[in-house]
């Protein structure tokens, strides 16, 4: 994992496309905790990777939607929250600087992997590490913060 950002929208497609709401592509459950942002059902689930300094988040998106969606990845906001209670804004591992709006066409799925990672010169050790889903959608986001929290994101 480490040395470059794993962000390749990995399109699965076939005869049937993606059923909305379903949360479950070629007869498997999208892991992780599943939110819904405008045309997107998003699983994200907390990944183990023992090269990481951050946390990973494993992140499925589904199109729902008839027509191709703008998902916007990098606009996924990450949060780490301390043991003394300060929550710090962490950023996305991407050195190559590949993260960007892409096009995910109707009713297909995505995967994405994504490292977190604390400012330089800042702590990593949580007890909690959330995303905001909000803008994952580019074209309809959410009003509100769409969270999706993880306790005991300690990394060593």
């Amino acid at each position: 994992m480490r040395g470059t950002a794993i962000i390749a929208l990995a399109l699965v497609s076939g005869c049937q496309g993606y059923q909305a709401g379903t949360f479950r592509h070629f007869n498997a459950e999208l892991a992780g905790e599943r939110r819904t942002v405008g045309c997107l059902d998003v699983a994200v689930a907390d990944t183990n990777d023992a090269e990481a300094l951050g946390p990973v988040a494993g992140i499925t998106i589904a199109n729902r939607c008839d027509v191709a969606v703008t998902v916007d990845i990098g606009a996924i906001r990450a949060t780490g929250r301390r043991p003394d209670g300060d929550v710090i804004a962490l950023r996305a591992y991407d050195p190559a600087w590949e993260i960007r709006p892409a096009r995910l066409e109707a009713r297909s799925v995505a995967t994405e992997y994504i490292e977190y990672q604390s400012p330089p010169q800042q702590e990593l050790l949580f007890t909690e590490w959330c995303l905001d889903l909000a803008r994952v959608d580019a074209k309809r986001p959410s009003d509100a913060p769409v969270l999706v929290c993880f306790a005991n994101g300690v990394r060593a």
